[in-house]
C-alpha cells in the first residue's frame, strides 16, 4: 500500500457495488425522474415511485452491482449524477459499498487452501472476529468473516483467473464519510476507504508474498 497517495486506482481497488437509500419519495405519483442521462453512450439512470400503501417504509432502496457499481463511481466522479433530485444530502445515505482487490494469478504454483487455512487459524485467535467459515464453492475454498448485512462482511476466494478479497460495508463508517462523496471530495473519500479496507485485511489475513504483498 502507498502510503503517500491513496487512492483506489493507485491501490488497485475496484468499487464492486455502491447502493444509496433515500427517504424521499421522488416525484409525484407514477412521474418518471432521471438520476443520470448521458446521451453519447446511451446511458440512463431513472426512477418511476407509485405510492400503493402507507403501510412500508417510505423511501427508495437504489443499489448498483458489479460493473454497474463499479461505472456509476466513476459517473460520480465526473460529476454527471443529479443529487438534486432527492434534495441533496437532506434525504440521501451512502447504504452500502463493497471494495475488492482483484489479485492475478501467475504461474507460479502456490496452495491456495494452505493460504486460507492459515487465515482461518488467525481469525480463530482473534476473539474480536464472530461468524467466519471457511468452506468449499462450485470452483475452490471461500473464507467469509462476519454477516451479510453487518458493518463488515468479508471474502477471499479464487476463480480461474485471480484471487478477489472483497469487503462490502455498511453503517456508521459510511454514514462518516459519505458526505466526502456527495460534495465530490473524491480524493478525500477514497483515502479513508482505502486505510479502512487494508486495515480490515491486516486483521484477517496471514503476510504471504504469493497473496499480501
Amino acid at each position: 500500500m502507498n502510503q503517500n497517495k491513496l487512492t483506489f486506482d493507485i491501490e488497485n481497488l475496484v468499487v464492486d457495488w455502491i447502493g444509496f437509500n433515500s427517504t424521499r419519495t421522488i416525484g409525484s405519483d407514477g412521474k418518471e425522474e432521471s438520476l443520470f442521462n448521458e446521451s453519447k453512450n446511451k446511458y440512463k439512470v431513472s426512477f418511476r415511485v407509485y405510492n400503493y400503501s402507507e403501510i412500508y417504509w417510505d423511501g427508495l432502496k437504489i443499489d448498483f452491482s458489479s460493473l454497474n457499481g463499479h461505472q456509476f463511481y466513476k459517473f460520480i466522479g465526473a460529476n454527471l449524477v443529479n443529487w438534486k433530485i432527492f434534495s441533496y444530502k437532506k434525504y440521501i445515505r451512502l447504504s452500502r459499498l463493497d471494495l475488492c482487490y482483484p489479485y492475478k494469478k501467475t504461474n507460479v504454483k502456490t496452495n491456495f487452501k494452505s493460504f486460507l487455512d492459515q487465515c482461518y487459524q488467525k481469525v480463530v485467535r482473534n476473539k474480536a472476529l464472530k461468524n467466519f467459515r471457511l468452506q468449499q464453492n462450485s470452483f475452490s475454498s471461500i473464507l467469509k468473516i462476519g454477516r451479510r448485512g453487518s458493518p463488515n462482511h468479508f471474502r477471499v476466494y479464487e476463480n480461474y483467473t485471480e484471487i478477489r478479497f472483497e469487503l462490502e460495508q455498511r453503517g456508521l463508517r459510511l454514514k462518516a464519510v459519505q458526505n466526502y462523496l456527495f460534495d465530490l471530495q473524491i480524493y478525500n473519500f477514497e483515502q479513508i476507504m482505502v486505510k479502512n479496507f487494508f486495515n480490515y485485511l491486516k486483521k484477517v489475513l496471514i503476510a504471504d508474498e504469493n497473496y499480501t504483498d
